[in-house]
């Protein structure tokens, strides 16, 4: 059984990993969250510094401004770690990509491998229509706070080259679409777990490519696959391809 350490553990994600992680043959043998709000069968403490006894992964769904915290235990802990928040600057990125070098560890903004599949869908369909017009558009619900999405993010950089322009967002300024032109659109409201939709618009036709996340344990299921991947992983840095190789 893969033992987890749970970072981010009361929030909502945090509960879905909980909840799911016998399915996967794992267990949580602590949680971080700055509540420390005991919810289950295994401890929550309020900082790493408060984490007791060893564990074999680490899940982390917490928030952005945690990361500081989070990347010093991981550089000290050595454990394979898995970093599904979203909403990290460039600079945070890189420093995870050189912590990779000594650590194993696992990054993606989006856990779910529909998302996955809708990434390589994109990039085949911007291959085979270089002349088409790119839109991204997402959805999520009221709560979240980035925007927009680090998952639309990813698939903006997929799709972005030397020519394109990133557009995040229009307003009266913007005036008439420019050539290369990738619109990039946020919407936010109820209790949407995640909607991603990727527009191909040729003269006369069009491509919608759309992934629609029907509840947030798409993503605790995908976290949790992600764990029995990494265990017996060395130093470097992994992602979703990992699990479909």
């Amino acid at each position: 059984m893969t033992s987890i350490l749970l970072s981010g553990a009361c929030g909502r994600m945090g509960r879905e990993v909980a909840r799911l992680a016998g399915e996967y043959g794992c267990r949580i043998v602590c949680g971080v969250d700055p509540s420390g709000q005991k919810y289950a069968d295994f401890p929550v403490v309020s900082s790493f510094e408060q984490v007791g006894g060893d564990y074999d992964v680490l899940i982390d769904f917490s928030l952005a401004k945690a990361f500081d915290k989070l990347l010093a235990h991981i550089q000290s802990a050595k454990k394979p770690a898995i970093l599904c928040a979203t909403g990290y600057t460039k600079e945070q990125e890189s420093f995870i990509q050189k912590a990779a070098k000594n650590t194993p560890i696992f990054r993606s903004t989006n856990m779910s491998k529909g998302i996955y599949v809708l990434n390589q869908l994109a990039t085949l369909a911007k291959r085979l229509l270089p002349e088409a017009d790119i839109e991204i558009v997402e959805a999520h619900h009221r709560m979240k706070a980035d925007a927009p999405s680090g998952t639309a993010m990813t698939l903006l950089h997929t799709l972005s080259d030397s020519q394109t322009n990133n557009v995040l967002g229009r307003n009266p300024q913007s005036g008439k679409r420019a050539k290369g032109d990738i619109g990039v659109h946020a919407i936010r409201g109820g209790s949407v777990a995640g909607e991603h939709e990727v527009f191909f618009l040729c003269d006369d036709e069009s491509i919608t490519l759309r992934h629609s996340a029907q509840s947030r344990c798409v993503f605790a299921r995908g976290a949790l696959s992600a764990a029995d991947f990494m265990k017996s992983q060395t130093a470097g840095l992994y992602g979703m391809q990992h699990l479909f190789s």
